[in-house]
This record gives C-alpha cells, sequence and structure tokens, in this order.
C-alpha cells in the first residue's frame, strides 16, 4: 500500500490521492494519508488535493484533508485558495465548511478577485 500511496505523477490526476479525491472517497483519502500519500503536492495547474475537494464541493474528503494538516490557505494557480475555488464554482456547501474552519474570505486570488467577486461574477450572490 505505501508503494501505491506515493507513486509519482504520470497523468493530470496521477497521484491516488487525487483519484480518491475527484472521486469523493474520503475513507480511501483517509487510508491513502496513513500510508504516505504527500497531501501538499501541487500537481497540474498548482492544484493540490485540498484545492480539488473544494472544486468538487466534497466536505467529508476536506475534512479528512485538514485533519490531516492540509494548509486551508494553500494556493494554486490562478484559483489560489481553496475558497476561492469554491466560491468560484458555487460549491456553498464547501464555501461554508471552509468558513468553519477558518478560511479567509478575504484573500484574493493572483488577478485580485476575493471569494466574494467570485460569488458575484458567477452569479452565486447566496454564497
Amino acid at each position: 500500500m505505501r508503494e501505491v500511496a506515493g507513486r509519482t505523477r504520470n497523468i493530470d490526476y496521477a497521484f491516488p490521492i487525487m483519484y480518491a479525491v475527484v472521486g469523493g472517497n474520503a475513507s480511501i483519502v483517509e487510508l491513502l494519508i496513513e500510508n504516505g500519500a504527500d497531501i501538499h503536492f501541487k500537481g497540474k495547474g498548482e492544484r493540490n488535493p485540498l484545492i480539488v475537494a473544494a472544486d468538487r464541493g466534497r466536505i467529508d474528503v476536506i475534512e479528512v484533508l485538514l485533519k490531516h494538516g492540509a494548509d486551508i490557505e494553500t494556493s494554486g494557480e490562478g484559483y489560489t485558495t481553496p475558497m476561492n475555488t469554491a466560491t468560484l464554482y458555487g460549491n456553498k456547501e464547501a464555501v461554508l465548511y471552509l468558513l468553519s474552519k477558518g478560511a479567509d474570505p478575504q484573500r484574493a486570488c493572483h488577478s485580485g478577485w476575493t471569494p466574494f467577486d467570485n460569488a458575484i461574477r458567477r452569479q452565486k450572490v447566496e454564497l
């Protein structure tokens, strides 16, 4: 298991942890982390597991990643933080969860947009 958990990437989401994050399988994410998966690596577009989980609105996966030390203010190309990504894609539950865990709602992405700006821009005013 340890050999698979930390395997190097070969395509966009080649790390096993990224497949588990995209699929929303929190128990597999937990198992992979416990066996050496790197929750801090950045793949294509500087996206890491937490940013992808926020993009997909995977609350249970976000919870597991944060429990294991993922940086809630991690930055990736363009979207910057998990909070910016969640608002950009209209994932209200992810936004609320990230806020409850201390995400900065005023932190702007590389282009200067804040999570609030993203919500307005995407016509997701309820966020």
